[in-house]
């Protein structure tokens, strides 16, 4: 069998009903309020923890900038001191790049056996090369065009801060230039340097905890990246190098967040010296800086997991014990809908709801009380206090179809048989014709005896009046023919202004119809034979069916009406 469930389950499950309602209301709330606080604690500790991170590596930042300084400083104080040797100054005057040479690498006391350099190179004071440590062969070559020759040329020496570099042989350089004077004029040059390399920059990342990298262009020199993470770094660069670039010329403090090996890194750009084209990035984790964070975003989320688990069974029993007794109180309202008046609710409770237990089966008592009162009171009067009649006396003038039914020989019936027999017979004719003046859209003003008083209004009252008698004149035909007695009817149907209102007193009153035309429809049912209908000239010339035939009589007298009526009896098959 399958596990899905079935649609009417499932309709069930998503009905918008009230217990569903309040078990979405906890859980959802409870959801609501685990992401709420998983979201603010996350931006919190994230922003706390990239702002430690700003700091800190603001702080390394200008660690490293310190230590190229610093290295700087150093490679300057050992040019200045290289620079001032008399040996030194004695062979540059010579002039002769043979006798440089043999100084140079040969010597005790030369140069590059004092400090220890990757790169050494003397020109004359014109910028000509008399030897190049590095590439011995290319002396005679002249670097007079270099920024920091030129410089050293006009006798100036490099300023203590002023990080320097040389790209040399596709290598990087970080170098130290100064002029060698005697007699206070400049005779030559002198530059010494150290290649940066993978020494230093491992040695760079475990003094400052970055990774660091050096690039030349778009070329990398020197890394602590995997190869992976140096080729995404090229690309960030390349990409933004104009804005990085610009940045950088304005003294700007660069800092971008790049994806580098699919690890996130917060990355500062610089340049290595105000001139060239050598730039070192350093770089910090953020993911490794956010770590800590995803050991709380996990703890939150197994905490939040458990507390919709808990809000998922706390709420059904809440949404249970809430609904249970409403729905018991929807049930008993069902009941009442469908007639049965006989409802109680049992509940001990002291809460709202064991009140409004205690408030419905008051209700349904007064409403039981109520519905057996409206079976003595007239259709008319439960309509005008249905439609917030006002329960005053008196009345209005309305143009209205008076019908009258009498019971002919009902008296001498009724003394003839027992009681039980007239009341059983009685209410069985007086029902048909309560269910048929009903169908036919006339309202029961009252019952006198065996006599039935009904009022039709509107456009159709007339043949409605019409239509109802001679149905009834039927059907008490039919029920005639199973009693011995042979029970017949007269009927009387009029139509004319009455005053509809209330009539009685303050304490006791009736809605009911009065006047001379009521009087009229009473006078024609009691003239009226068993078994004929009939009716006045003002309801047969309202009548508007084709259906209905009438055959003229005399006119009548009617007292209080001072010319005689014409009156008609309405012809039907029975």
């Amino acid at each position: 069998m399958s596990d899905t469930p079935s649609p009417s389950l499932l309709r069930k499950a998503l009905a918008p009903t009230l217990r569903n309602k309040i078990y979405l209301l906890v859980v959802g709330l409870v959801g609501v309020l685990v992401f709420a606080v998983l979201t603010i604690v996350d931006r919190k500790v994230e922003s706390q923890t990239m702002e430690k991170m700003k700091d800190d590596f603001q702080s390394n930042y200008q660690n490293f900038n310190r230590f190229l300084k610093l290295r700087n400083e150093r490679l300057r104080e050992s040019c200045l001191l290289i620079s001032e040797l008399p040996v030194l100054k004695a062979n540059l005057r010579l002039g002769d790049p043979a006798t440089m040479k043999d100084y140079i690498l040969n010597r005790d006391e030369s140069p590059a056996r004092i400090v220890r350099i990757d790169i050494l190179t003397i020109t004359d004071a014109y910028g000509k090369v008399l030897f190049r440590f590095d590439r011995p062969e290319l002396n005679g070559d002249t670097l007079a065009s270099l920024p920091f020759i030129k410089r050293a040329m006009e006798g100036r020496d490099q300023e203590p801060g002023d990080v320097a570099t040389w790209v040399n042989d596709e290598k990087l350089y970080q170098i130290a230039s100064v002029p060698i004077v005697q007699g206070g004029y400049v005779i030559g040059t002198l530059t010494i340097g150290n290649r940066l390399t993978q020494d230093e920059v491992e040695q760079l990342k475990a003094d400052t905890q970055s990774e660091i990298t050096f690039l030349l262009g778009s070329r990398v020199v020197a890394s602590t990246h995997s190869d992976i993470g140096q080729v995404d770094l090229v690309r960030a660069y390349l990409l933004d190098r104009d804005s990085i670039n610009a940045q950088i010329g304005r003294g700007e403090n660069i800092q971008r967040e790049v994806t580098l090996g699919a690890e996130r890194f917060l990355c500062a750009f610089a340049q290595v010296s105000s001139s060239g084209d050598a730039i070192y990035v350093m770089a910090s984790s953020v993911d490794k800086a956010l770590a800590s964070l995803q050991v709380i975003e996990s703890v939150i989320l197994a905490v939040g997991a458990l507390a919709i688990i808990i809000a998922l069974i706390g709420g059904f029993v809440l949404a249970r014990g809430i609904t249970a007794p409403v729905q018991t109180l929807v049930d008993a309202t069902e009941k009442i809908r469908a007639g049965n008046y006989d409802v109680q609710l049992g509940s001990s409770s002291k809460d709202e709801i064991g009140r409004l237990s205690q408030s419905f089966n008051e209700m349904v008592i007064g409403l039981r009380e109520r519905i057996m009162m409206s079976k003595f009171v007239s259709a008319s009067t439960v309509e005008m206090i249905r439609e917030g009649g006002k329960l005053q006396l008196g009345g209005e003038r309305r143009n209205v179809t008076v019908f009258f039914s009498d019971i002919r020989g009902f008296t001498a019936f009724s003394e003839r048989v027992q009681p039980e027999v007239v009341i059983d017979t009685l209410n069985k004719y007086l029902s048909t014709q309560a269910r048929l003046i009903v169908k036919h859209h006339g309202v029961i003003d009252k019952y006198v005896g065996d006599e039935v008083v009904a009022i039709f209004e509107g456009p159709d009252m007339a043949d409605n009046a019409l239509h109802a008698a001679m149905e009834i004149q039927k059907e008490v035909r039919n029920l005639s023919r199973d009693n011995p007695e042979n029970i017949q009817i007269g009927i009387g149907i009029n139509t004319g202004m009455a005053i509809v209102g209330n009539v009685g007193s303050e304490e006791r009153m009736d809605h009911t119809v009065l006047g001379n035309n009521m009087n009229l429809g009473a006078r024609l049912c009691s003239i009226a034979q068993p078994g004929q209908i009939l009716v006045s000239e003002s309801s047969w010339r309202l009548a508007k069916s084709k259906e209905v035939r009438v055959n003229p009589l005399d006119a009548i007298t009617v007292k209080g009406i001072t010319r005689p009526v014409p009156i008609y009896e309405v012809l039907y098959q029975v």
